[in-house]
């Protein structure tokens, strides 16, 4: 995770969803964008069932 956007936790805890951007960039794109860096792709990262907190 390199960027966190103002609203996640909020929108994680109230409607269980948020956006994970895999472009690299650290500036959240939304005030509920997850940004992601890494190797591989998004459908490799992230199972379906995964479980993710904030804190």
């Amino acid at each position: 995770m390199v960027g966190l956007g103002a609203n996640v936790n909020e929108k994680l805890q109230t409607r269980g969803t948020c956006t994970m951007n895999f472009s690299e960039k650290h500036t959240p794109a939304t005030p509920d964008s997850i940004m992601l860096s890494g190797i591989g792709y998004p459908e490799t990262c992230i199972k379906n069932g995964a479980k993710i907190s904030v804190k």
